[in-house]
């Protein structure tokens, strides 16, 4: 995979996680618990954080952007988990 394919498909996942994202800040005035207020939270600065990375992707050499690869993979993952728990909590609650 080239750089430039990674940042576009990383850019296409940031967009799906924005979706995610605005679809629960309109049901945060619905929700109750204070946790799913700081998970929201969390998967904001989650975001943010790796929107970041990606810009340092965009100016990283060609030998550096493997290194912050891993490391949006990371900030991935936690990202994904987040995701994939809220919506099954969600879904148990329906």
């Amino acid at each position: 995979m080239t750089k430039q394919d990674y940042l576009g498909d990383l850019e296409g996942r940031i967009a799906a996680a924005k979706s995610t994202l605005a679809e629960l800040e309109t049901q945060r005035a619905e929700l109750s618990a204070q946790q799913q207020h700081a998970a929201i939270d969390q998967l904001e600065a989650s975001i943010a954080s790796t929107e970041h990375q990606i810009e340092d992707l965009r100016r990283a050499g060609e030998g550096a952007w493997q290194d912050i690869r891993q490391t949006i993979e990371a900030l991935w993952e936690e990202l994904d988990e987040w995701v994939r728990e809220h919506l099954k909590r969600k879904q148990n609650e329906e």
